[in-house]
């Protein structure tokens, strides 16, 4: 390529010279001074508005933690959820009075879950109670209730039923007492109730344990005879459908009364105490929890 004339590689040399000594803002201005001090107006307008932008920023952070507790909040409740199907109920106690914060986590999963379903359990469960047909029990007067009546919530949460059924005696049991109506104990293991005392045993979502069977035992034991036990179970979780699990129910004796589906998530189950003995023992040796209510565990993410 040939050299330009010499009179214009000095003008080149000017123009590369003078394009080096500018500031961004005279080249951008072409070194008008009004336009210069127009463009610094425009960015001191720009400066004051920086703390918008920053209080934008800080939001989206706040969001970010919010989002970010509450997916370890939801792991955590997964991870309790999962050891409550997978261990017996002496060990989920032992868990729950060794960090009593797990109770306090869980309790709020579950809040979060029901908010996803049509409606809960607990709501149809009461709602039958307070319907329910009343008189006095008797061998010819079966699936009636005392208008005052005695009432065992076992894995009672925060004693809903006690609050929504009041003119009735409610004992509320749960491993953790949330609040003053509850009283601590081991729903599968020894509830501080006499031999018949009650008419109804309620068992809302609360079979979760390994160790189930003792919590219908204990429906059993402490009901009257023609008492009603009422349960709720997740559909999911029942093995071999609704027929197998009201078999395993009634070989405990009891006697089955009728099933609701209120949705596809859950049934409730009604069955009444009958007064025969159980012959033999219950249930046999070769029984397997599993069988019959299967964990119901949550995807891990």
């Amino acid at each position: 390529m040939t050299n330009p004339p010499r009179v214009k590689r000095k003008q080149f040399k000017r123009s590369v010279l003078y394009a080096h000594t500018q500031t961004p803002q005279k080249q951008a201005t072409g070194g008008n001074e009004a336009a210069l001090k127009r463009k610094r107006d425009h960015e001191g307008d720009k400066t004051e508005r920086q703390p918008v932008k920053k209080r934008l920023f800080q939001d989206s952070a706040a969001d970010s933690i919010q989002m970010f507790k509450e997916r370890l909040l939801g792991g955590k409740f997964r991870w309790i959820n999962s050891e409550m199907y997978s261990n017996s109920s002496q060990d989920v106690k032992k868990m729950f009075a060794g960090d009593k914060s797990l109770y306090d986590i869980y309790q709020l999963g579950y809040k979060e879950q029901v908010k996803h379903w049509p409606a809960d359990p607990l709501d149809v469960i009461i709602e039958h109670l307070k319907s329910f047909p009343t008189g006095i029990p008797s061998e010819e007067r079966v699936g009636v209730l005392p208008k005052s009546k005695v009432i065992a919530d076992l894995g009672c949460g925060a004693a809903k039923l006690a609050r929504e059924m009041s003119g009735n005696t409610v004992h509320s049991f749960d491993l953790v007492a949330i609040n003053d109506s509850v009283t601590v104990c081991d729903i599968a293991g020894d509830i501080p109730l006499k031999d018949n005392s009650c008419d109804v045993v309620v068992v809302c979502l609360a079979m979760m344990v390994t160790n189930f069977v003792n919590i219908v035992k204990n429906a059993r034991r402490i009901l009257k005879p023609g008492g009603l036990f009422k349960v709720a179970e997740v559909t999911s979780r029942l093995v071999g459908g609704a027929d197998a699990f009201q078999n395993f129910i009634t070989s405990g004796g009891f006697e089955h009364q009728k099933t609701t589906s209120p949705n596809k998530y859950f049934m409730v189950f009604d069955f009444l105490r009958t007064g025969k003995q159980v012959k033999g023992q219950w249930p046999p040796a070769s029984f397997k929890p599993r069988k019959v209510l299967k964990a119901s565990l949550y995807k891990t993410r």
